[in-house]
């Protein structure tokens, strides 16, 4: 009687576990098909919003170490810089690999978000901020304006842009300002001395 219940038992089960077998396949081929596996990325502050496909992870990775390399003219290694977590997505991996990068070299020893200032785009020297470019500039036209002046402004096209660089390459704010006056000239309007508008043209 036992041995009779113990062949039904294992026949139940030799017909059982190939059905069990094919679903659980079945699941993991539709879920496999329907989700990929990826990597969500966080660097400092920034977290990214989509998920990564490995080899666009590995390659951003290694773009942003070669132009840290390039910055700080030596190997630079961005392990340890960021965190990775393994994500599913159906709706496909992330193609924002600027917003990637960026948050890389930000995160890298050594390397500081500056601004580039430029003359006629002749570099001339990194800030911290846009607007320690704005009140030097200022201060340039103050010093060329009266109180009969219509307007003044620079006759060369100055900018501040940001950039990367080594994190001491940040410049002394008065030679910023001494190269800019020394490249630059300003074209001020101002008001005749018997009170009339200057002729234009």
């Amino acid at each position: 009687m036992n041995e009779r219940v113990l062949l039904l038992s294992q026949k139940r089960i030799s017909i059982t576990l190939p059905k069990l077998t094919m679903l659980l396949l079945s699941l993991l081929l539709f879920f496999l098909s329907t989700f990929r596996p990826g990597f969500s990325i966080t660097a400092g502050n920034w977290s990214s919003e989509g998920v990564y496909s490995p080899w666009a992870l590995l390659r951003t990775v290694n773009q942003a170490e070669a132009l840290a390399g390039e910055i700080l003219m030596e190997n630079v290694s961005l392990k340890g810089c960021y965190k990775v977590s393994l994500k599913f997505t159906s709706s496909g991996y992330s193609k924002d690999s600027r917003s990637l990068t960026r948050a890389l070299l930000e995160q890298a020893p050594g390397i500081a978000r500056l601004c580039a200032v430029k003359v006629d785009g002749t570099f001339v020297g990194w800030l911290s901020d846009p607007s320690q470019l704005g009140e030097i500039l200022n201060v340039i036209l103050a010093e060329n304006s009266s109180p009969t002046t219509i307007s003044a402004g620079f006759n060369q096209k100055i900018t501040a842009e940001y950039s990367y660089a080594p994190a001491d390459a940040l410049s002394d704010i008065g030679a910023v300002s001494a190269a800019i006056r020394n490249m630059c000239s300003v074209e001020v309007i101002s008001i005749n001395p018997g009170g009339s508008l200057p002729a234009l043209g």
